[in-house]
């Protein structure tokens, strides 16, 4: 099943090449204690909290001015990033949206999935949520294309 969505995402991000905001959005570019993310036609990965939950991620053109980012599978776990149940962690929800306009944009962070429980979990967890979110969102600029 997980083969099968990568798949999906990596065909739509194919098609959705010319318009995807290639690059590091970040929340203070070249800081090293900045938010990083890659938006990129290949799948990337997310530290979600460090040492804990790495998980890679597809990013996808939602609309004109929107990428979603959907949830592959996880990288590396910690003691904390053990305590979920992956495999009812879902692929087809996004895990975040990223809204822009030029070189800005905004970082909505969903929370994961559980298809068992039809909820998102883990939504305010994320060290970039309590590290970075005002009032949910996350602000970022655009530092490499």
């Amino acid at each position: 099943m997980m083969k099968f969505l990568a798949t999906i995402f990596f065909i739509v991000s194919l098609t959705a090449k010319a318009d995807l905001p290639n690059g590091i959005w970040s929340t203070e570019c070249g800081a090293s204690d900045a938010f990083d993310l890659k938006i990129s036609n290949s799948l990337s990965d997310l530290v979600v909290n460090d040492n804990q939950i790495v998980v890679q991620y597809a990013s996808v053109m939602a609309s004109e001015n929107k990428v979603d980012l959907y949830f592959i599978k996880p990288i590396d776990l910690g003691r904390g990033g053990m305590t979920i149940n992956w495999s009812n962690v879902s692929g087809e929800m996004r895990i975040a949206e990223l809204a822009f306009s030029g070189d800005s944009g905004v970082l909505n962070w969903s929370g994961l999935y559980d298809i068992s429980d039809n909820k998102y979990v883990w939504i305010n967890e994320p060290d970039f949520v309590q590290n970075y979110s005002e009032h949910g969102a996350i602000n970022l600029k655009h530092c490499s294309h």
